[in-house]
């Protein structure tokens, strides 16, 4: 269980990722739907991917999209073709006379006016076919119990998913605006700004996360309604918290026992006010 770097060739020279090569833990609120999705995981294996609209950053997977200087001939080739792209998804397809007289109405102002509509399609469309899980490489973050585990009231789920998926790999954190040029809004560099960057306000979580697509890329599992059919052995162990309540032990318990009593249950012991605690195996 190792950070493996891996180094990747773009169009814009090599670029060099994190993966994280293990099993990672998934912290989880039993609040609301929580604790449904909990159980459904360990009945029925199902592990919900969801979409970036549904986390806690309301910047997931919103980069800036921007437009050079149309007035480069160099540059504007690239504008073509971007336009042409957006003309073809038009129902029903202007004719080759039709695109050409728009190409030859392009301005500057033109383009920069169109930028803000842009921006709000392209974040819809990442937001509709994006699907995202954060985890963390370990189950004693203070931070993530208490922001995404409600003070040590949920759980945290060890999950390896490698047999599944690729490895998980780590979020850049970094305070730079996310600029991605309209034109060339499908490298992997792009994809790397959108769904893999954030800023350092989050980098206490310290998060690596699994991304897939709707409809599916080619190779990837396939997700229905959001939810990815798990490997009979995948789900690891589930450690409580501090403050878990018995009611929800009481129903984890149960159904790990029903549905896969392979899986370990530890719980965590803490020395409240100073956040420092423990994890122990559970013996409840």
């Amino acid at each position: 269980m190792s950070v493996r770097k891996i180094e990747i060739e773009t169009d814009y020279g090599v670029v060099s990722l994190n993966f994280w090569n293990g099993p990672l833990f998934k912290y989880k609120s039993l609040d609301g739907n929580g604790i449904h999705h909990v159980l459904e995981l360990i009945r029925n294996r199902l592990l919900y991917f969801p979409k970036p609209s549904i986390l806690n950053d309301p910047e997931e997977c919103k980069p800036n999209y921007v437009l050079g200087n149309y007035g480069d001939p160099d540059y504007r080739p690239r504008v073509h073709a971007w336009a042409r792209r957006c003309m073809l998804g038009r129902e029903p397809h202007p004719s080759e006379e039709e695109m050409q007289v728009e190409l030859d109405g392009l301005t500057q102002e033109k383009l920069d006016a169109l930028l803000p509509a842009a921006n709000a399609d392209i974040h819809r469309e990442l937001d509709a076919k994006m699907r995202i899980m954060s985890l963390s490489t370990s189950a004693q973050n203070q931070h993530l119990w208490n922001e995404y585990a409600c003070n040590h009231k949920g759980i945290a789920i060890e999950l390896d998913l490698r047999n599944q998926l690729a490895l998980a790999q780590e979020v850049i954190y970094h305070d730079e605006i996310r600029t991605i040029d309209l034109t060339d809004s499908m490298s992997f560099d792009d994809l790397k700004k959108g769904v893999l960057t954030k800023t350092t306000i989050w980098a206490p979580e310290q998060e690596y996360r699994y991304v897939l697509q709707q409809p599916r890329l080619q190779g990837d599992p396939e997700l229905r309604d959001d939810k990815l059919l798990i490997d009979e052995r995948a789900l690891r162990s589930i450690t409580f918290g501090y403050n878990t309540s018995p009611a929800h032990i009481t129903q984890i318990v149960e159904a790990i026992r029903a549905h896969q009593p392979w899986v370990e249950l530890h719980q965590t012991i803490g020395r409240p006010p100073e956040q420092h605690f423990n994890r122990v195996q559970y013996r409840g």
